[in-house]
Protein backbone atom coordinates (compact mmCIF):
# COMPACT_ATOMS: atom_id res chain seq x y z
CA UNK A 1 0.00 0.00 0.00
CA UNK A 2 1.23 3.34 -1.17
CA UNK A 3 0.61 6.74 0.58
CA UNK A 4 -0.68 8.04 -2.74
CA UNK A 5 -3.48 5.14 -2.68
CA UNK A 6 -4.85 6.81 0.85
CA UNK A 7 -7.23 9.50 0.28
CA UNK A 8 -6.18 12.94 1.32
CA UNK A 9 -8.36 13.14 4.79
CA UNK A 10 -7.75 9.99 5.53
CA UNK A 11 -4.01 10.84 4.95
CA UNK A 12 -4.47 14.28 7.10
CA UNK A 13 -6.29 12.04 9.84
CA UNK A 14 -3.56 9.47 10.09
CA UNK A 15 -0.43 12.19 9.79
CA UNK A 16 -2.57 14.42 12.83
CA UNK A 17 -2.59 11.20 14.87
CA UNK A 18 1.19 10.52 14.78
CA UNK A 19 1.39 14.00 15.39
CA UNK A 20 -0.54 13.80 18.85
CA UNK A 21 1.46 10.81 19.59
CA UNK A 22 4.40 12.37 19.06
CA UNK A 23 3.93 15.52 21.25
CA UNK A 24 2.15 13.34 24.13
CA UNK A 25 2.24 14.42 27.86
CA UNK A 26 2.80 13.02 30.64
CA UNK A 27 1.43 12.95 34.08
CA UNK A 28 3.42 15.48 35.71
CA UNK A 29 3.11 18.17 33.17
CA UNK A 30 3.13 21.87 34.28
CA UNK A 31 3.16 24.81 32.72
CA UNK A 32 3.69 28.32 32.88
CA UNK A 33 1.75 30.20 29.92
CA UNK A 34 4.14 32.61 29.73
CA UNK A 35 7.01 30.28 29.05
CA UNK A 36 5.72 27.20 27.82
CA UNK A 37 4.87 25.98 24.50
CA UNK A 38 1.00 26.80 24.25
CA UNK A 39 0.57 24.73 21.42
CA UNK A 40 1.97 21.62 23.02
CA UNK A 41 0.76 21.86 26.64
CA UNK A 42 -3.20 23.26 26.65
CA UNK A 43 -4.06 22.90 22.80
CA UNK A 44 -3.04 19.16 22.15
CA UNK A 45 -4.57 17.52 25.32
CA UNK A 46 -7.84 19.80 24.86
CA UNK A 47 -8.69 18.77 20.93
CA UNK A 48 -6.81 15.17 21.82
CA UNK A 49 -10.66 13.92 22.47
CA UNK A 50 -11.98 14.84 19.17
CA UNK A 51 -9.56 12.95 17.03
CA UNK A 52 -9.67 9.51 18.82
CA UNK A 53 -13.25 10.26 18.25
CA UNK A 54 -12.81 11.19 14.52
CA UNK A 55 -10.84 8.21 13.97
CA UNK A 56 -13.09 5.91 15.52
CA UNK A 57 -16.25 7.60 13.41
CA UNK A 58 -13.42 6.95 10.24
CA UNK A 59 -13.24 3.27 11.09
CA UNK A 60 -16.91 2.56 11.40
CA UNK A 61 -17.34 3.92 7.91
CA UNK A 62 -14.61 1.61 6.61
CA UNK A 63 -16.17 -1.20 8.38
CA UNK A 64 -19.52 -0.88 6.43
CA UNK A 65 -17.45 0.31 3.15
CA UNK A 66 -15.54 -3.28 3.59
CA UNK A 67 -18.96 -5.07 4.06
CA UNK A 68 -20.77 -3.38 1.32
CA UNK A 69 -17.28 -3.94 -1.07
CA UNK A 70 -17.63 -7.32 -3.55
CA UNK A 71 -13.76 -6.82 -4.66
CA UNK A 72 -11.35 -8.42 -2.78
CA UNK A 73 -8.53 -6.28 -3.82
CA UNK A 74 -10.62 -3.45 -2.24
CA UNK A 75 -11.05 -5.12 0.89
CA UNK A 76 -7.67 -5.94 1.59
CA UNK A 77 -7.12 -2.25 0.93
CA UNK A 78 -9.34 -1.47 3.14
CA UNK A 79 -8.21 -4.16 6.12
CA UNK A 80 -5.05 -2.47 6.07
CA UNK A 81 -6.40 0.96 6.40
CA UNK A 82 -8.77 -0.46 9.66
CA UNK A 83 -5.30 -2.07 10.71
CA UNK A 84 -3.31 1.19 10.88
CA UNK A 85 -6.18 3.25 12.48
CA UNK A 86 -6.68 0.62 15.15
CA UNK A 87 -2.79 0.59 15.95
CA UNK A 88 -3.23 4.33 15.78
CA UNK A 89 -5.80 4.31 18.45
CA UNK A 90 -3.86 1.85 20.84
CA UNK A 91 -0.90 3.97 20.20
CA UNK A 92 -3.14 7.32 21.25
CA UNK A 93 -4.44 5.58 24.34
CA UNK A 94 -1.33 4.09 25.52
CA UNK A 95 0.84 7.67 25.03
CA UNK A 96 -1.68 9.56 26.74
CA UNK A 97 -3.29 7.73 29.31
CA UNK A 98 -0.53 8.53 32.35
CA UNK A 99 -1.62 12.43 31.33
CA UNK A 100 -5.82 11.84 31.14
CA UNK A 101 -5.71 9.50 34.00
CA UNK A 102 -3.46 11.98 36.61
CA UNK A 103 -6.70 14.79 35.43
CA UNK A 104 -9.50 12.70 36.29
CA UNK A 105 -8.03 10.52 39.47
Amino acid sequence: MHLNEIPPLRLALILTSVIYIVFAQNAFTTYDLIEDNVISGLILPATLPIIFFVILLDLLMLFVKRSDCGDDTIKGHLSKVIFIEIALLITLTVRWWDYYASIFS
